[in-house]
């Protein structure tokens, strides 16, 4: 199912792949140019190709159950009081999918990411079920992916509505509290703990996870058995490993090494036999637009 146009596998051992984004992006298609838009792209994604991204939460903030300190929606907006209504949602879904259908745009993805954690949108399940109706009938056999930190799965009907998708990404970026609190910045009383005792619970799933330099780093945490662990426990079908080529919420935020995100991924096959994906670009967005 992979557009795999703009990438080149480099290197190749064991159960780890590398894949270099060539070409550079269209950033004004990226959601940091788009969030107020409910439908945004294609974007090249790393993983999925021509991706048509959903985006529940159309507006200035971001909202969400992390703070990210290296997300490219910049800074989330605590307690949010009002969220777009069901109606505005349903109406630019369903006119943007019959754009794209009478205009025949390459997509390979519709995904649930966007301006915030999909999952946290009051009524998620009702909009999954709309976007299948809208997929069978204007973009038919398009899949269906999301991007999710999985702090809403203790409901049972997101677990049911995930579980209607073909692609499932949940974040894991440390393999311990402490740098958790660091990196992800969750909002009220979320724990890595308890993400991972639900993540278990759950089939056919790939765990994503940021590799960061700088001050705040990651690299150390995932590089450990206490990762390795968290890996065991949840059984992914894959992990995949990706550095931050985008502009970010906090400064600081810098890309690490390919050698260091090939050896972190090598860790992982050595001491798990999982299949490790390395995502990243040739240029990041600064050098991009030099």
């Amino acid at each position: 199912m992979y557009n795999k146009q703009n990438f080149e596998r480099n290197s190749r051992k064991g159960n780890v792949t590398l894949f270099l984004q060539r070409e550079k992006p269209l950033w004004e298609n990226y959601i940091w140019n788009c969030k107020n838009k409910v439908v945004y792209g294609p974007v090249q994604s790393r993983r999925l190709g021509k991706s048509l991204g959903i985006n529940l939460f159309p507006s200035e903030f971001n909202i969400c159950t992390f703070d990210c300190i290296y997300c490219d929606c910049g800074h989330t907006q605590r307690n949010p009081h009002n969220f777009t209504s069901v109606e505005k949602i349903k109406d630019e879904l369903k006119y943007s999918f019959i754009q794209h259908s009478l205009n025949k745009t390459p997509i390979d993805y519709i995904t649930f990411a966007g301006n915030g954690e999909p999952t946290y949108y009051p009524y998620f399940p009702q909009i999954v079920d709309f976007v299948l109706e809208l997929r069978d009938k204007y973009l038919p056999q398009k899949p269906l992916a999301i991007f999710s930190n999985g702090t809403m799965i203790f409901k049972q009907e997101v677990i049911e509505s995930i579980a209607k998708l073909d692609e499932k990404f949940f974040k894991i970026d440390a393999g311990d509290e402490k740098t958790f609190r660091l990196i992800s910045r969750p909002i009220n009383n979320i724990s890595l703990e308890g993400i991972i005792e639900r993540l278990v619970n759950l089939k056919g799933i790939k765990i994503s996870s940021a590799v960061l330099c700088s001050g705040a780093k990651n690299f150390n945490s995932l590089k450990t058995l206490q990762y390795i662990e968290v890996l065991k426990k949840i059984n992914p079908l894959e992990v995949h490993l990706y550095s931050i080529d985008y502009p970010t919420a906090y400064s600081g935020v810098r890309r690490v090494g390919i050698s260091k995100m090939l050896e972190l991924a090598e860790y992982i096959t050595d001491n798990t036999y999982l299949k490790v994906k390395v995502f990243r670009a040739n240029k990041s967005w600064k050098e991009a637009e030099q």
